[in-house]
């Protein structure tokens, strides 16, 4: 069995080269106070590489 990867799962949206945002859950509240952000509320930043307990594989193209 392959490895299990975010950048194989179908919530994971490519940001940069090796780096993307989860898309499993809603946004959370960055807080009043984030400097990087221009809004409160982000997608976590995750490693293309990283892998969770809830990945769902990405649908093949047909």
């Amino acid at each position: 069995m392959p490895p299990v990867r975010c950048n194989d799962c179908r919530f994971f949206q490519p940001t940069e080269h090796t780096s993307g945002t989860c898309h499993r859950f809603p946004p959370a509240f960055a807080g009043d106070h984030s400097p990087r952000e221009d809004h409160r509320w982000r997608f976590p930043v995750v490693s293309e590489l990283a892998w969770c307990g809830e990945h769902q594989p990405r649908e093949l193209p047909r």
